[in-house]
């Protein structure tokens, strides 16, 4: 996810907090809570234009607990 003026996902940042070297941002979105990281500060309040470049996702373990191991190829993102 990347701070991008043309991207088509808008939210508001709601925490910016510095760790070393980069600042991570909270960006509250339709819906959705977003962490993203940059080189500088950026006020509470914020609105931001974002953009997906390389989309991943994390398996539920739950759910596909009774599946077998074989990975399953992930679809992009309509973002993307």
């Amino acid at each position: 996810m990347l701070i991008d003026a043309d991207g088509p996902i808008t939210g508001r940042v709601s925490a910016c907090s510095y760790q070393g070297g980069r600042f991570r941002l909270v960006v509250e979105t339709e819906g959705e809570t977003l962490i993203n990281h940059a080189a500088t500060r950026t006020e509470i309040g914020t609105e931001l234009h974002l953009a997906i470049r390389a989309p991943w996702a994390f398996r539920d373990r739950d759910r596909d607990r009774d599946r077998d191991a074989v990975p399953v190829p992930l679809r992009e993102s309509k973002h993307a």
